[in-house]
């Protein structure tokens, strides 16, 4: 693998140790990577001499910087200088902060849980209030850094702050999973501005021998996270080998792995009849008062969302109403407040239906797949207000998401795949969430992850035990609206 800047390149073997800590990015033998926020009047020119290197460098390593920098823009330099520690060792207090708890806390000073609580009376895990003044004792570590060079206090501090994540995936011929894992080290760019310090170790694996291999020899061992598996047999591999004192992760498979024993893994992807459990009351209450109509044709596989919505409406006593568009090819008279909901996610029956009620104002209820279709088709879905419900979506208008593509473009020198989820979208918010969920909570990410803010680009993530099995599933989903007025209206739920 070749690595330039944070630009890179899958080969046949993907090992990748990527270490981001709050005062620095680690050593190269050219140069130590720091981190250097802008000050007014500073240019790329003046930055670079100050650091002795050259603006290629700077560009090389911040390719958004190309635009333009301004006062508190943070960039990533490769410094040939040397430097002084200047941090001193005084008696230090913490102001707890929203989203902070005990594990948090110790972990920032490396103190352990005992040592902070028995400096603090009345404090405890289910007792942390914002604004409290922590005292924060010694480090109980027993080789202090008092010394140590500037450089080995670095590494060591880097060493004890880091979130060790371990991310094993498919790489060759796998595009998908290489836009996944650029995605990743984009979130991970991000993160390095809240002082998080993260190790990275991706590695390819291309067949379920591979990954015997090097679960055999240890590789769970000592991450805090990990991240991966794309099969049943790799994840089940995965799940019963995972140690205790970190968490696995279930990128992509839907599955709903009852016959897992461990109780420390999370999956992402929700089982389709699961979105449509919770989505079914979620629409019930969005269109209370209007009249539901079920529209298809005999060539139509009626899909579990309709087939549970008919079910909800006959238990409630409420009218189900079939719209056959095999007979009607036009439907008119269609009351204002009704909503149509074709009975498959189909394209064409999709096209039909908005050809067969053309005259009418109602609204439309549609489904995931529709995200995909195209510019025409959702334009032509606008003019009924249609809604969507779905696990994953990503506008490319939004300011958020064109800021997203124009970094990745210039990350990577290339645009991101045509494809539904985004993979290198997925891969952003999936290590935002978990590295800063871990960051912050430790393993109670899965039973706290209500107190981290659920602000994907395309995916929101709160977990929940699941039913069916011994983990954590994600519980959010979106009802996603194309207005009329061409805005996109996105609602977590």
């Amino acid at each position: 693998m070749n690595i330039k800047g944070i630009k890179l390149k899958v080969t046949l073997l993907l090992i990748l140790c990527w270490s981001i800590s709050q005062a620095g990015l680690g050593q190269t033998n050219k140069g130590r990577l720091v981190e250097h926020i802008v000050r007014k009047s500073e240019t790329v020119y003046s930055i670079a001499q100050r650091y002795g290197t050259s603006v290629e460098k700077v560009y090389e390593l911040n390719p958004w910087a190309k635009d333009k920098i301004k006062d508190g823009d943070k960039l990533m330099v490769l410094s040939t200088l040397d430097s002084l520690e200047i941090a001193s060792q005084q008696t230090r207090t913490h102001h707890i902060e929203a989203g902070e708890t005990v594990y948090r806390i110790c972990r920032m000073y490396d103190i352990s849980e005992e040592a902070l609580l028995r400096a603090n009376p009345g404090i405890s895990a289910s007792h942390f209030p914002i604004g409290v003044e922590l005292r924060i004792p010694a480090s109980t570590t027993t080789h202090t850094t008092d010394s140590l060079s500037h450089e080995e206090r670095e590494e060591h501090k880097a060493k004890r702050e880091a979130i060790k994540v371990l991310l094993m995936l498919p790489f060759r011929g796998m595009p998908r999973h290489v836009e996944f894992y650029e995605g990743f080290l984009m979130g991970m760019n991000d993160l390095k501005k809240d002082g998080i310090s993260i190790n990275l170790t991706a590695l390819d694996i291309p067949d379920l021998n591979t990954l015997k291999h090097h679960v055999s020899s240890g590789i769970l061992y000592g991450h805090d996270l990990v991240i991966g598996g794309i099969s049943d047999d790799q994840i089940q591999l995965i799940a019963s080998k995972m140690p205790s004192e970190g968490l696995y992760v279930i990128p992509f498979s839907s599955q709903e792995y009852s016959n897992l024993k461990a109780s420390n893994f999370i999956r992402i992807n929700q089982p389709a009849r699961e979105v449509v459990a919770r989505a079914i009351p979620k629409f019930l209450d969005k269109y209370n008062g209007y009249k539901i109509y079920l529209a298809g044709r005999n060539q139509d596989r009626e899909e579990p969302f309709a087939d549970e919505l008919k079910k909800s409406l006959k238990q409630s006593g409420s009218d189900v109403r079939y719209i056959d568009l095999d007979r009607q090819t036009t439907v008119n008279d269609l009351p204002a407040r009704s909503v149509v909901v074709p009975v498959s996610s189909s394209r064409d029956l999709g096209l039909k239906l908005f050809s067969a009620i053309s005259h009418n104002n109602c609204t439309i209820f549609g489904y995931p797949q529709w995200q995909s279709y195209g510019t025409d088709f959702l334009s032509k879905a606008r003019k009924y207000n249609a809604t969507i419900y779905s696990s994953f979506f990503f506008n490319p208008e939004s300011p958020d998401g064109k800021l997203f593509l124009t970094k990745y473009r210039a990350w990577f020198n290339k645009k991101t795949g045509n494809n539904y989820p985004k993979f290198s979208v997925l891969g952003y918010d999936m290590a935002r969430y978990f590295i800063r969920g871990y960051a912050s909570l430790g393993l109670e990410l899965t039973t706290h992850s209500h107190l981290l803010p659920s602000d994907g680009l395309q995916l929101d993530i709160e977990l929940d035990r699941m039913v069916e099995a011994n983990g954590f599933g994600n519980m959010k989903f979106y009802f996603v609206t194309y207005a009329q007025d061409g805005s996109i209206q996105r609602i977590s739920l």
